[in-house]
């Protein structure tokens, strides 16, 4: 069994003018004293004049029982209503593996939220779920029982009027799925009438399964104000779209979202422009990652090679000319590289820069913005050797902050060259050092 978690948020009333960390001080020796619990860790907040706010999460024994967590379940609520004189407390959250639950300081409540726990947890097609004071997420066996799972977990919350609508989630080791229950509250989503009808989003399940059918899905999110497909296949994006315009169901369906697994959504936004530039793309191989804006595109590519084949790919096209904001960067341990520019040509000079500086293993880091680039080497011993690589590949004119973790040179890439006042003066510099790199600078031959 997976360890179990206690979260806390205390906001804390007048008192010590530390009063956050005074709060979470106490709770901590408090907690700590119980058996099952094995560690505690604390966010602390002292906000003048005496007041302050504590997160705290418990971690408890792997093996804890039910039993045990209804003990603690009360052992809480029963310190929280004692210190609620001096402390505001927000509902408290215990997760144990894949289901979690919030806590108040009201037994009956407890109980309530205990009791669907147990509910769940033997449920036949759920593995995991958050239960909060009014909403419930349900994580299904996998994405073949999603809509299975939704109807088991409501039939269940129709016992416990104490919730709303329910969200649910399924999700496998390649695939998330997620149904939603409205964000709204009853009464604003059915006025004050007093009915409550469970929330089944028939359409946006029918919408699904279609979908499901006729292309490879990576996720779903349905709801009765949203429809949202990621595909695995870019090149299915477009297909998709229409085929989901298509259906005479499509208005009630809300707002609807199209991506591929490739893309993240930044911001609101008309996002046709840099849609059209990913199309355009596909599955290119070696794009690992695309955070689009409606003015800006973000890539994450395996290495800088692929960066620069992809730029190429988009030369010409007017919707990456107008852009606001495009970069490519790798997420790599060493040999990063990150090219930062809206001018074709300048970023195309920068990769090239890149690339060749990266070639070699003296290099870790190369980020470029604008005309600036930020070149990190693993040693100083290594500099005079360096020099001669430096001034083929970085491109004349180009300001360089060249540095590692106890040096740094900041220069315009002439001949000779221009050594430029530091950013900071905190600035790590040696003489020494600076005029070594600065005479095999100016002793290896031009690019």
């Amino acid at each position: 069994m997976a360890a179990v978690i206690v979260t806390i948020t205390v906001l804390s009333g007048c008192g010590p003018i530390n009063a956050g960390s005074a709060a979470g001080g106490d709770f901590e020796t408090f907690i700590m004293s119980e058996s099952d619990v094995v560690d505690v860790s604390l966010l602390v907040n002292n906000t003048l004049p005496f007041s302050g706010s504590v997160d705290a999460t418990v971690t408890l024994d792997d093996d804890v029982s039910h039993e045990r967590l209804r003990e603690l379940t009360d052992l809480i609520g029963q310190y929280v209503d004692e210190h609620k004189k001096l402390v505001q407390w927000s509902p408290i959250v215990l997760e144990t593996g894949a289901f979690g639950l919030a806590v108040t300081a009201v037994r009956a409540d407890n109980d309530q939220l205990l009791g669907l726990y147990a509910d769940l947890r033997a449920a036949d097609t759920i593995v995991g779920a958050a239960i909060g004071e009014f909403r419930v997420r349900v994580t299904a066996l996998g994405a073949d029982q999603l809509v299975a799972a939704y109807d088991q977990a409501d039939a269940l919350l129709a016992t416990y009027p104490f919730f709303d609508p329910a969200e649910l989630f399924a999700a496998d080791s390649t695939a998330a799925f997620e149904m939603s229950g409205s964000d709204l509250t009853r009464d604003e989503l059915y006025g004050e009438t007093g009915s409550e009808p469970r929330i089944r989003p028939d359409a946006a399940i029918s919408a699904f399964h279609d979908a499901d059918v006729a292309f490879d899905l990576a996720s779903a999110g349905l709801s009765p104000l949203a429809f949202g497909l990621k595909l695995r296949k870019q090149a299915d994006v477009a297909p998709a779209t229409a085929f989901i315009a298509a259906r005479p169901d499509y208005a009630t369906l809300g707002n609807v979202t199209i991506t591929s697994s490739l893309v993240t959504l930044q911001d609101e936004g008309d996002y046709s422009a840099t849609n059209r530039i990913v199309d355009e793309l596909g599955d290119y191989p070696g794009i690992i990652a695309i955070g689009v804006s409606p003015n800006g595109l973000r890539f994450v590519v395996d290495r800088g090679t692929t960066a620069q084949a992809v730029d190429m790919i988009l030369a010409n096209n007017a919707d990456v000319a107008a852009l606001d904001f495009l970069s490519y960067e790798t997420r790599v341990a060493v040999h990063l590289f990150y090219v930062s520019n809206t001018d074709y040509l300048d970023r195309q000079s920068a990769m090239t820069t890149a690339n060749a500086l990266l070639a070699d293993d003296f290099v870790t880091s190369v980020r470029s913005i604008a005309d600036e680039h930020e070149v990190v080497v693993q040693n100083t011993a290594g500099l005079a050797e360096f020099a001669p690589l430096a001034k083929r590949a970085i491109a004349h004119g180009i300001t360089v902050d060249l540095e590692t973790n106890d040096f740094r040179l900041r220069f315009t890439a002439t001949s000779p060259l221009t050594v430029l006042p530091p950013n900071s003066e905190f600035d790590d510099t040696d003489p020494v050092l600076t005029d070594t790199f600065i005479a095999a600078w100016n002793a290896a031959p031009a690019r």
